[in-house]
């Protein structure tokens, strides 16, 4: 499912609201930083409203290359990253907020495709894998809907009313 299709099935169940202000986060394999962007969309037309590039911590970085890599890992170290890149990306997503004089509430929904550790596009079984513990960036983020751009399914997690 294309992202402009689940922004669509969002702002359609919205008729009255005209302007619709989204998040974008992504870190590349690169692991340069966290970009965040905040953009406006209204009558069909995307505007970027402000962005910020949010470091990633020299150790974790390290970690995620290491997996990446196809160093030895196990599940407890798997999992001790998810958690880590979800705290990472709720701090660059509040970062964005404050920079931008937004709040949270304002916010539609927030894509976010996770940190890349392993891609296999082809072979008998091709897949891809991304961390970032999503309920971790939701939970920080009001309840905000996220995005999350899993393969081989995007998928949209509900709100959590806390």
């Amino acid at each position: 499912m294309p992202l402009t299709v689940c922004i669509e099935e969002l702002t359609m169940k919205k008729p009255n609201q005209i302007r619709e202000l989204y998040i974008g986060i992504m870190s590349g394999t690169s692991l340069d930083g966290v970009d965040t962007a905040l953009t406006e969309i209204k009558d069909g037309h995307v505007r970027l409203i402000d962005h910020y590039d949010h470091p990633i911590p020299s150790d974790l970085k390290q970690r995620i290359l290491d997996i990446a890599a196809g160093q030895q890992t196990n599940l407890h170290e798997v999992g001790e990253i998810d958690h880590q890149l979800g705290h990472l990306y709720a701090d660059a997503v509040l970062e964005l907020l404050f920079k931008s004089s937004h709040q949270a509430e304002q916010i539609t929904a927030i894509g976010n495709h996770g940190q890349t550790v392993f891609h296999q596009p082809v072979g008998n079984f091709p897949f891809t894998m991304q961390l970032a513990m999503p309920i971790l960036l939701q939970r920080e983020q009001v309840s905000t809907p996220l995005l999350t751009f899993d393969a081989p399914i995007w998928r949209l997690v509900v709100r959590v009313h806390h």
